[in-house]
């Protein structure tokens, strides 16, 4: 057994951490998953630039796919960050 190198992250960092993380990759996994959807239904591409609002855009999505599917098919390409965020 070799001599153990201290942890610069105490165990309950690392448990929240971690847990964190998992949430994170789970939203992302649904994130896609639901954006694949939304390109079935509406029989658009949605890019990637247009989705780096992070979580919000994620949340406004999975409440409004369907607003956002009426935008996008009547080709308003405002920034729908912007406005959705404004509707909490």
């Amino acid at each position: 057994m070799g001599t153990r190198r201290p942890s610069i992250v105490s165990p309950s960092t690392f448990k929240i951490d971690m847990r964190h993380a998992m949430i994170l990759s789970t939203l992302h996994k649904l994130f896609w998953i639901h954006m694949l959807a939304i390109y079935d239904s509406c029989g658009i591409r949605i890019s990637n630039r247009k989705m780096t609002g992070g979580i919000l855009i994620i949340k406004q999505i999975l409440k409004k796919d369907t607003l956002l599917c009426d935008r996008r098919r009547d080709g308003n390409q405002g920034n729908l960050a912007k406005e959705d965020g404004h509707e909490q």
